[in-house]
C-alpha cells in the first residue's frame, strides 16, 4: 500500500493593506494649518544696558561730607600719636632684616673691602683710571 504524502499549499503572501480613509469633499472643510513658532537665535545674549543713578541732591552731598569730617575728628582723638610713633619705632628695630643690617654695620671693614671702597670712590670722583691701580 503506498499512502499520499500528503500535499503542501504554498499561499503567496499577500500585501498588506494601508489604513485608507475616504472623504466626501464638500462635507469637509478646509483646515488651517498653524505654522509653528519660530525660535529666536538671540538666546538671551542681549546688551546689558544699565540706567544711569540718579545723582545725589546737594543737601546729602553736604551731609554725607559733614559725617565725614565728625568721623575723622572722632578717630584722630582717640589715638595718641606719640605712643603711636615709639610703637612703630620699636617693631622697626625688631625687624630681623634691620637687625642684619645692623650688625654687618658693627662689623669693621677687611683690607681688602677698604681698598676696594677707596679705588671706587677715586675713580668715579677724582676721575682715576684703573690701570692706576694695578
Amino acid at each position: 500500500t503506498l499512502t499520499a504524502a500528503p500535499a503542501r499549499v504554498i499561499v503567496a503572501p499577500r500585501r498588506r493593506t494601508k489604513g485608507v480613509v475616504i472623504r466626501d469633499t464638500e462635507e469637509s472643510s478646509p483646515s488651517t494649518i498653524i505654522p509653528a513658532e519660530t525660535k529666536s537665535k538671540d538666546k538671551g545674549k542681549g546688551i546689558l544696558v544699565e540706567e544711569p543713578k540718579p545723582l545725589k541732591k546737594q543737601a546729602q552731598i553736604e551731609q554725607d561730607k559733614q559725617f565725614a569730617r565728625e568721623l575723622e575728628a572722632d578717630l584722630n582723638r582717640n589715638i595718641d600719636w606719640d605712643e603711636a610713633i615709639d610703637h612703630v619705632k620699636k617693631k622697626a628695630k625688631e625687624d630681623p632684616a634691620v637687625k642684619k643690617y645692623q650688625v654687618l654695620k658693627r662689623k669693621p671693614q677687611t683690607d681688602s673691602q677698604a681698598r676696594k671702597n677707596m679705588i671706587v670712590y677715586l675713580k668715579n670722583v677724582a676721575g682715576f683710571k684703573m690701570d692706576y691701580f694695578k
